[in-house]
């Protein structure tokens, strides 16, 4: 959405009902602002972009250059949608090692490094924000209240997957990359992303998680989550191989709220 159509639709909005959630991408970002108590509330844009090779001072001068950004909100979220991440049960977390066992999955960077508990799953999500742009919105955002966008998407599709007595396979294509979060028996089987250029890649990546976890072509399911074009070409090439291949089906709650949620990324949605 153009940004000025955003400002028309947002100009008679009291924003201190509103939650403003911002996507945070290595190589852009995106945001969103909504009243889950007031249908066609919705608003999304997209601010994809080349932010190199300064890329926390491209982010930080677009922050403060915009007035809806700037305004006071009921809460205010980041959702990091990075593949720098790593995964511990529950059972072996210690807090004051998260550090480590970050450390030892993914090459050193300057970040800041944060976990959040997967209830719904039974482990920590451990992941790295860009120190830069962190230390801005901990300003900015006094109260920001920090997610991965695997943790969002893993939390909310867990408790879908245990309907029927089929495996599941939920993928979400954005920005060139692909996110696959399978559950087998109602329990999580394997979280992770891949960057991709072709969408060749995209089918490539699916058919090797769906071989390799032994998913039957027939009986097991796959759910798709991008925007229309995408996800119809992937379909058709997917059920080639796989039968029970359907666009994610979204709550009825993100209708209610607006059009443009349909087209947004899941993880922005208010499911969580």
């Amino acid at each position: 959405m153009d940004i000025s159509s955003l400002y028309d639709k947002a100009e008679c909005v009291d924003t201190k009902e509103y939650t403003l959630s911002i996507r945070l991408m290595s190589d852009g970002f995106s945001f969103s602002i909504h009243n889950k108590l007031a249908d066609n509330s919705f608003l999304y844009f997209d601010k994809k972009d080349n932010m190199s090779p300064i890329p926390e001072k491209i982010f930080e001068d677009y922050m403060i250059g915009e007035d809806i950004l700037c305004d006071e909100y009921k809460e205010v979220h980041l959702i990091v949608a990075n593949d720098r991440f790593t995964l511990v049960p529950s059972e072996l977390y210690d807090e004051d090692e998260k550090e480590k066992y970050y450390d030892f999955n993914l090459e050193k960077r300057d970040e800041v490094v944060v976990s959040k508990f997967m209830p719904h799953n039974g482990c920590y999500i451990i992941f790295g924000i860009d120190k830069e742009k962190y230390s801005f919105l901990k300003r900015s955002f006094a109260d920001i209240i920090i997610y991965h966008h695997l943790e969002i998407l893993t939390e909310y599709f867990v408790s879908k997957s245990r309907l029927g007595n089929s495996d599941k396979m939920y993928c979400q294509v954005r920005y060139g990359m692909l996110d696959i979060i399978c559950f087998k028996k109602g329990k999580a089987a394997f979280i992770n992303s891949f960057r991709y250029r072709h969408l060749n890649d995209v089918v490539y990546f699916i058919m090797n998680v769906w071989n390799t976890l032994k998913m039957d072509q027939y009986r097991d399911s796959l759910q798709l989550s991008s925007d229309g074009e995408i996800t119809a070409a992937l379909i058709d090439k997917l059920k080639e191989y796989i039968e029970q291949v359907t666009p994610v089906v979204f709550p009825s709650e993100a209708f209610n709220l607006g059009k443009q949620c349909v087209n947004s990324p899941f993880d922005i949605i208010p499911v969580y």
